[in-house]
């Protein structure tokens, strides 16, 4: 839900995405299309920045602490 809750939170309508988002969603499409072409592709890893990271209410993620 990491890639869905950005885009929800820093994009709106008919705006363009944020471009550190692109190589993700651009893996998820990848993902898709090679399973609409009856593929068994492996899932992709998602990485999402931190300063785009989201908690289930819209809050911005707190980045971790260095031990």
């Amino acid at each position: 839900p990491q890639l869905a809750r950005s885009v929800y939170y820093t994009t709106r309508e008919n705006q363009v995405i944020r471009e550190e988002l692109f190589a993700a969603i651009a893996s998820v499409l990848a993902f898709v299309m090679s399973l609409k072409r009856g593929e068994k592709p492996v899932r992709p890893r998602i990485t999402v920045p931190v300063e785009l990271q989201f908690d289930a209410e819209g809050m911005a993620a707190k980045p971790a602490r260095a031990s």
